[in-house]
């Protein structure tokens, strides 16, 4: 099973913050889930967002 999950922080004047997540299960195997997360920040300039 794999599944994903995110979140925006509202935008201030200057930058906007997206969140997420994911977890993978193995069911029926000795596999330990992977879990991982990321963080992104974007800096608004001339009203497009770049990668701060």
């Amino acid at each position: 099973m794999v599944a994903t999950d995110g979140s925006q922080i509202p935008p201030d004047h200057l930058e906007v913050a997206y969140s997420s997540g994911q977890v993978t299960l193995h069911y029926g195997t000795q596999e330990w889930p992977l879990l991982g997360s990321q963080a992104l920040l974007l800096a608004l300039r001339g009203g497009a967002p770049q990668a701060a």
